[in-house]
């Protein structure tokens, strides 16, 4: 409030071009960047580039600065097409101006990354945060907070493009500094442990995703509600884990707390309790009980339709699932409307390939 009224009275005593004024206004803009007040935050950034851009030049430090800064607020506030332009510019003169292990040059390569996941160029932000990273692994050490961010940033990427392996090896260095240098229950370390559950079961390890996602599951027991949205995920992965190694009655039991966690926290229509209910039936079949999993399967799909449309893999998942249990029960006319159902909606939705695969797995089921 203090900075507000200082440059409203150098508004009404100094030109616009003042450089006391012009200061004030972009130092306000980080008071407001940094209190969340994202959209004037926005103006009085564009205020002092304006006065900037007509009297410093391209290479100007406080010019650059204000660009930068206003390229990020621009992200938050949901532009990244205008903060990549920005942000792109200040990165070019950086890079022609600057030594590669420079930490101006260096965070706006990362915010540069930043800027591309907004436009959707995981490619380009994948390059971005790796170069950062090496700048900066380069010259600081490894517990430096901006190094262990680039790598979980980076790592992110890479398990969005697939790339588990790349993701988990930049997860597992950020662990093995937390764990020399954070306490067993410091945030970060629960996120890690739920983060490598995560891509353990992915990569095909249930095993070692099941030790990560249950010690992650005793950190945040006592810590956050059963609402929580990380928690919620948490118990769905951890029994998809142990029904990955077998235990159905473990998977089961936790497929039951999510069913009814989702159901009086989000209503019976969300995604995520149908995901779970489906999930819940396909165990019980699994462990011997198609006549109580095939009604549930039914209603089930009947509200995924609803929910996320004909044709959605969950949709899809949840009817091959009634198949199944329709077959089980002996209702081999039934198991094959529903298959034939499945088949159609995978040819016109993702073609021949899904179908050629669905089919294969079909011929694994038969009794």
């Amino acid at each position: 409030e203090y900075e507000r009224e200082g440059v409203a009275r150098y508004r009404e005593l100094l030109p616009e071009e003042d450089p006391r004024r012009v200061s004030a206004e972009f130092n306000l803009g980080v008071s407001l960047h940094i209190a969340g007040d994202l959209a004037e935050a926005g103006e009085r950034y564009e205020a002092a580039l304006a006065v900037y851009e007509r009297t410093r030049s391209e290479s100007d430090p406080d010019l650059l600065k204000a660009r930068i800064n206003l390229g990020l607020v621009r992200i938050k506030l949901g532009d990244p097409t205008s903060a990549l332009e920005l942000i792109e510019g200040v990165t070019r003169a950086y890079r022609r101006d600057r030594d590669p292990h420079d930490r101006d040059r260096l965070n706006a390569e990362l915010n540069l990354a930043h800027a591309r996941v907004g436009v959707g160029d995981l490619e380009g932000a994948r390059d971005g945060f790796a170069l950062a990273l090496e700048g900066l692994a380069a010259t600081l050490p490894p517990e430096n907070a901006d190094v262990l961010l680039a790598r979980r940033n980076l790592a992110a990427i890479q398990i969005q493009l697939g790339d588990l392996h790349g993701g988990a090896r930049e997860l597992e260095r950020v662990m093995r500094v937390y764990e020399r240098t954070l306490p067993e229950d410091h945030p970060h370390m629960m996120a890690m442990r739920l983060n490598l559950g995560v891509v353990q079961a992915k990569l095909g390890r249930p095993e070692s995703a099941r030790v990560f996602m249950e010690r992650a599951l005793r950190d945040f027991e006592g810590r956050v509600t059963e609402e929580n949205s990380n928690y919620l995920a948490l118990l769905g992965n951890l029994a998809a884990v142990r029904n990955a190694l077998g235990d159905k009655a473990g998977a089961r039991e936790r497929f039951e707390r999510s069913v009814r966690i989702h159901a009086r926290t989000h209503g019976e229509s969300d995604i995520g309790h149908l995901t779970a209910r489906m999930n819940l039936a396909i165990v019980t079949m699994n462990l011997g009980d198609p006549a109580a999993a095939q009604p549930m399967l039914a209603s089930t799909a009947a509200l995924l339709e609803k929910a996320v449309g004909t044709g959605h893999p969950t949709h899809l998942e949840c009817l091959s699932g009634l198949a199944l249990a329709t077959k089980k029960l002996g209702d081999l006319e039934g198991c094959l409307r529903l298959e034939q159902q499945v088949v159609s909606l995978l040819g016109e939705r993702y073609g021949p390939e899904a179908v050629g695969t669905y089919i294969i797995s079909m011929a694994q089921d038969v009794d």
